[in-house]
Parts: structure tokens; C-alpha cells; sequence
């Protein structure tokens, strides 16, 4: 054993060193292939550098010296024909670049030309107009003028003001309310307006635009009447505002206010008997109310409910009949004279139940008699009056 583990440890140390002389030997060759490589590139760049027949920064070789090979290292003079080429290239050359030149015009001509960068056009005439005749509006300031809520279900007024002039004005036409700014207006010397609402949440009066005139001066006032038709957290209007432009047309804005409309008690109730549907519905409950209590107080009048007259119970061919006679309060005949109030009927095993009306109760009574004597003798009931 011990002379077996010698041995593979000099067997293991000889093929270590074996591999490291290889490793050193392909560095040697890689080196030695890279230095040459380098020499190659070197001796390439130094024939172009010295050759007269390639121009300075040209990548070509010499027609005498074979690709890839460095030039030969012995001086060689130039013949007479040589200086002359070499003194004639820079005409040659500037002749190329001039060719050169002229053949690129060419191409670009050749190719379609691109479209220019935008440019905003210029105004036409009618766009001219329109900008001096907007030019020649007077810039004022509009205030609105109304209560700081306004009621549901009544009429509030409010104004809109244009230019400094009409405050006092505005103030004196809308006496409650507080003034809030609508912003800066551009006027000439007509304005219309005109108030907008949803239909649903409020009437104006009036509801067309309403036309001003006004000189430089600027003082114009518009008022309405708004009626608010139900609770609102924001109630919005507009008032829309068109200016005539002299050349036809006009210049419009909107002006913009937001109220709060509150709830109150007396909307409550005014609601409800504003509701045709709620009408309708009351009215009908209220007939039904006093038929009940018109029925009930003739019924009471009357004695009560029905009222039993004449009762007899007796053996028919061994089956029991019964004949009765009541007062039933409503007139069977609905009103037609005179009454059939009093009824009789005959009930029984095997009989249909047979009825007879009178107007009295002595009828009744009488008619009631003459029906059990004709049970007891046999006698068809059908005769009996």
C-alpha cells in the first residue's frame, strides 16, 4: 500500500507539469501570433503613409505591392512622369469634387420636394372684419344683484347689472339682495339677454331676452322675476348674453349665478295641495267617507242592521222549510218608487231558494202568511202573490 500510494503521487505531480508546459507553450504561440499580427498592421500603415500613387487617409494598396504584404523597404525614385501625375492630381481632384457636386444637385432635384414647415395662415378679409369689429366692443364689468337664498314657492327679483354706472340703478330696481361680480363683458351699443332655467326647478318672468342700449358710457340693468318650484342645494341660472357685431353677427358670453333654495314649513303643505294627484286621491277618499257615513246613519235611523219581520219553520213532505221575512234598510230598487225594502224568502232540503219584495210590512206580512198556508196545503208556491 505504501509503495502504491507513491506512486500514483508521482504519476499525479508528472501529468501536473505536463499540463503547465502545455499551457505555457499555447501562450507562447498566442503572443507570438499577436506580435506578428501587430508588425503586419504597422508595415500597412507606413506603405500607405510613403506610397505617392495613394492619396493621404486611403485605404488602397499600391498596384505593384500585393495586398496584405508590407512594401518593400529599398527606396525607389520617382520617374519624371510620376512628379508630373502628382503635380497635376489637385486640378484632377477638384474637377471630381466639382462633378461630384453637380451630380448630387441633380439627385436632389430629381426628388420630390419636401412640404415646408407649417405655418399659421393669414386672417382672410372676413376674419379681418371680425377681429376690428370685436376690436370696437367696450370691456365693462357685470354684477348680479339677488337675495342670498331664495324662498321655494315664491317670487324673488333679481338683476344683473353691466358697467360701473349702473350700481345705483341696480340697487334701486332689486332693493333685497346682495351684489356678487359676474365677471369683465365685452358690450356694444345694443346687449341682449336673456335668464336661463331648468323648467323643472324654476319659472323666470320674463322669459324672452330682453334688449339695452347704451352709449359709451356704459350702464345697462336687467331684472327678472324667478320662482323657485322646489328645494335646491344650487339652483342655476344663466344669463345668457348676445352682443350685434356691426358687420352681422354677434359676440355672446354667459354669465353664471348659483342660488341655495331652502325648505320651509309652508312649502310643505302648499305641496300638497298644489298636487293634482293628491287632489284627486283626497277627493276620492272624502266621497267614500260620507257614502259610509250616509249609509250608516240610515241603517241607525232605521233600527240597525236587518230587521226580522216574520219567521216559520215547518215539515214539508218530511223536509224542513224555512220562510222569513226581513226589512233589509237599502231600497232594492235604487231609488225607484216605491221602495221594495221588505223581502221574503223560502229556503230549504231540496228546495231553490224562492224570494218575494214589498213595499210595506204589512204586505210583507200579509204576502208572508199566504205563503206558509200554501206550504202547509200543498199548493205550488209560484201562484202566491
Amino acid at each position: 500500500m505504501p509503495g502504491g500510494a507513491a506512486k500514483v503521487s508521482i504519476h499525479g505531480l508528472v501529468g501536473r507539469e505536463q499540463r503547465e508546459e502545455q499551457q505555457q507553450r499555447r501562450r507562447a504561440r498566442v503572443a507570438t501570433g499577436a506580435a506578428v499580427l501587430l508588425l503586419v498592421c504597422v508595415a500597412g500603415l507606413l506603405s500607405l503613409q510613403l506610397s505617392p500613387d495613394v492619396p493621404r487617409g486611403s485605404t488602397a494598396a499600391p498596384a505593384d505591392v500585393p495586398r496584405g504584404f508590407p512594401p518593400s523597404p529599398t527606396a525607389v525614385s520617382p520617374s519624371p512622369t510620376a512628379e508630373a501625375d502628382s503635380a497635376a492630381r489637385p486640378a484632377a481632384d477638384a474637377q471630381a469634387a466639382a462633378q461630384a457636386a453637380a451630380a448630387a444637385a441633380a439627385a436632389a432635384a430629381a426628388q420630390p420636394m419636401a412640404a415646408p414647415p407649417y405655418a399659421s395662415p393669414t386672417p382672410s378679409s372676413a376674419w379681418q372684419s371680425v377681429d376690428t369689429a370685436l376690436r370696437e366692443l367696450l370691456p365693462a364689468q357685470a354684477t348680479w344683484r339677488a337675495p342670498r337664498r331664495l324662498p321655494v314657492a315664491t317670487s324673488s327679483e333679481i338683476g344683473l347689472g353691466i358697467g360701473a354706472a349702473a350700481g345705483n340703478k341696480l340697487a334701486s330696481l332689486v332693493p333685497v339682495g346682495e351684489e356678487s361680480s359676474a365677471g369683465e363683458v365685452k358690450v356694444g351699443p345694443t346687449v341682449r339677454v336673456r335668464l336661463i332655467g331648468d323648467g323643472d326647478d324654476v319659472v323666470i318672468t320674463p322669459n324672452d331676452a330682453i334688449n339695452s342700449g347704451t352709449g359709451s358710457d356704459v350702464a345697462m340693468v336687467f331684472t327678472w322675476y324667478v320662482w323657485p318650484k322646489h328645494p335646491a342645494e344650487a339652483l342655476r341660472l344663466t344669463a345668457h348674453m348676445e352682443v350685434p357685431l356691426p358687420g352681422g353677427g354677434y359676440w355672446s358670453e354667459d354669465l353664471a349665478l348659483t342660488k341655495q333654495v331652502p325648505n320651509r314649513p309652508g312649502y310643505i303643505a302648499y305641496s300638497f295641495f298644489h298636487n293634482v294627484a293628491t287632489w284627486v286621491s283626497l277627493s276620492g277618499a272624502l266621497t267614500g267617507l260620507l257614502l259610509w257615513l250616509g249609509a250608516h246613519r240610515i241603517r241607525r235611523r232605521q233600527g240597525g242592521e236587518d230587521q226580522l219581520v216574520a219567521l216559520d219553520e215547518l215539515l214539508v213532505g218530511g223536509r224542513p222549510v224555512t220562510v222569513s221575512t226581513v226589512n233589509v234598510v237599502i231600497d232594492l230598487r235604487e231609488g225607484v218608487k216605491p221602495t221594495l225594502r221588505f223581502e221574503t224568502v223560502v229556503s230549504g232540503r231540496g228546495i231553490d231558494d224562492l224570494s218575494w219584495r214589498y213595499s210595506s210590512e204589512d204586505a210583507a206580512r200579509a204576502g208572508h202568511a199566504r205563503l206558509v198556508a200554501a206550504l202547509r196545503d200543498g199548493q205550488p208556491l209560484l201562484g202566491v202573490p
